[in-house]
């Protein structure tokens, strides 16, 4: 990340501090007033510091993988442990939370958050399959890479390409690429951002009428929201579809409960039948 960056997120190199203007003896004024916190050699951290980019650089690495991704606006899988990246696995000190990460050739450490390139090489190597397709789809939809771009950090690692072919553009939110996730795991048929006359898009349409919207936080949580939603529910199920409508936490348990519902709706064949069209 550029020095900016760095200043934004509140953890940066005595390099980077350097190169903005800051010199060693305002940065040791700055630690005896309390503004900067010395967290490792040539390492400093401000009150307010993102916390993760804090306790990658205070382990003795920088942020990586999916939650340096998330820095640089991809899709945030709010995970409790930290993702860290250092030359040497035996430079990470091991702490509670802290999943340590290397690459060969190893770029150079010398921002809190790897940038995008590097981020994604350990996102291909080590995350989990579905979690780095979740990730990669909001990369992608949110116009912070290309699938080119995607398709040559895949030649890293042997897994990039079976992650890249499963990876949607269109998928607007982490939820709907879950789902459309567990639907693949399960093997259903699916339609996803379908126009319904009268209503507008749905996330997803299985078979002719069962109608899956996936609600993110961010996107769902405000009255007029709320309000559109149940408004929308109440056009489509006038229009004779079966709609089911899975919050955020819901879409992370599927397996648990909420899609086994879906299955036996599915099974009792509720996807199927007959729906009006608005005139």
């Amino acid at each position: 990340m550029k020095s900016k960056t760095a200043l934004k997120i509140g953890v940066a190199s005595r390099q980077q501090l350097n190169a903005m203007g800051v010199s060693d003896k305002q940065l040791a004024a700055l630690r005896r007033q309390g503004q900067l916190e010395l967290i490792r050699r040539g390492w400093y951290a401000r009150t307010g510091a993102n916390p993760k980019a804090r306790a990658a650089v205070a382990s003795g690495g920088v942020l990586t993988g999916a939650d340096a991704l998330a820095l640089h606006g991809a899709w945030d899988l709010r995970e409790l442990h930290t993702h860290v990246r250092a030359h040497q696995l035996e430079r990470i000190r091991t702490a509670s939370g802290i999943v340590p990460h290397t690459l060969k050739p190893s770029p150079v450490c010398s921002s809190a958050v790897d940038d995008i390139d590097t981020a994604l090489a350990v996102l291909f190597k080590d995350h989990a399959r579905n979690e780095a397709v979740v990730v990669c789809d909001s990369l992608v939809n949110r116009g912070l890479v290309t699938m080119n771009t995607l398709e040559a950090a895949s030649a890293v690692h042997p897994r990039g390409k079976v992650i890249v072919n499963l990876v949607d553009p269109h998928s607007e939110s982490g939820t709907e690429s879950w789902f459309r996730l567990w639907a693949y795991r399960h093997q259903i048929s699916f339609r996803s951002q379908v126009w319904i006359p009268g209503v507008g898009r749905v996330d997803f349409l299985i078979g002719s009428r069962l109608v899956i919207e996936c609600d993110s936080v961010a996107h769902h949580t405000s009255l007029a929201a709320y309000e559109n939603d149940r408004a929308r529910d109440l056009a489509l199920k006038a229009l004779g579809f079966e709609v089911i409508r899975l919050t955020y936490h819901q879409v992370l348990r599927l397996e648990e409960g909420p899609g086994q519902v879906i299955l036996q709706l599915i099974r009792n064949r509720a996807h199927l039948g007959a729906v009006r069209t608005v005139a």
